[in-house]
């Protein structure tokens, strides 16, 4: 079984945890901010997907560019009823974009929390 590491980068409430939830087929939609980085496997087609959740809150923007290194790719979320996360977004891309200088990170994604 082959392994990749996919990265969820985003502002706080955009819908990384919810996704990596729902992703696991588990119910529990409250709201609980991920304080660092999370990480939980998800097998699909005999591939093992590690999901590092990262916190969107301020106070831990400085750790993400070290939990990019090495990624097979990176889903970047938004919450499209708000502009300051747009704003946000932006730099999640510039931090992907950083480390993809000193590799190739192949997938890059970018959700909007209500599509």
């Amino acid at each position: 079984m082959s392994t990749k590491k996919i990265v969820f980068l985003g502002p706080s409430i955009s819908g990384k945890t919810i996704t990596s939830r729902r992703w696991r087929n588990y119910d529990d939609t409250r709201y609980t901010p991920t304080m660092g980085v999370e990480v939980h496997p998800v097998i699909y087609n005999r591939t093992r997907y590690n999901i590092w959740d990262c916190a969107g809150r301020a106070v831990f923007q400085g750790l993400t560019e070290g939990y990019c290194i090495g990624a097979d790719g990176a889903i970047i979320f938004s919450d499209g009823s708000n502009i300051d996360t747009y704003l946000e977004t932006t730099r999640g891309i510039e931090k992907v974009i950083i480390v993809d200088t000193r590799q190739s990170l192949p997938n890059i994604s970018i959700l909007d929390q209500f599509l």
